[in-house]
C-alpha cells in the first residue's frame, strides 16, 4: 500500500470538510487586483500549530501561521486561498508538496487567521 493511499485514508477517516475560496489575480493596467472565486467544499486534516501563534522563520522570510492542514496529494490549492475552519477565514501562506522519493503523498499548507 502506497504513502499516498495512507494519508488518504487517514484524511478520509479523521479529516474534515471546510471551504476553499480560489484567489484570482487580475493585471490590468499594470495593477495587480485580488478577487475570489466559487467556493468549494475540499478535505483536509486541520491541526492547531502550537498554543501560540507561531513565528517561522525561512530564508529570512518571517511566516506567520496560526493552522497546519494537510490535504491529499490531488487537491487544487494553491498560496492565498482563503480556508474557511469553524466559521473561521484563513489564508493559505505557505504550500508543500509532501513526498517519498519521486511521488507526493500530500500536500501541506500553512493558514493564517485573517482578522
Amino acid at each position: 500500500m502506497s504513502l499516498k493511499r495512507i494519508v488518504n485514508k487517514i484524511i478520509d477517516k479523521y479529516g474534515r470538510e471546510v471551504i476553499r475560496k480560489p484567489r484570482i489575480e487580475t493585471i490590468e493596467n499594470g495593477e495587480i487586483t485580488y478577487t475570489y472565486g466559487d467556493t468549494e467544499l475540499i478535505r483536509g486534516w486541520i491541526s492547531q500549530i502550537t498554543g501560540y501563534k507561531e513565528l517561522w522563520e525561512a530564508a529570512g522570510i518571517l511566516v506567520e501561521a496560526d493552522l497546519v492542514a494537510q490535504f491529499p496529494a490531488d487537491t487544487t490549492i494553491e498560496i492565498g486561498d482563503l480556508i474557511k475552519v469553524d466559521n473561521e477565514w484563513y489564508e493559505v501562506v505557505e504550500k508543500i508538496k509532501r513526498s517519498l522519493g519521486n511521488k507526493i503523498h500530500s500536500i501541506e499548507c500553512l493558514l493564517r487567521k485573517r482578522e
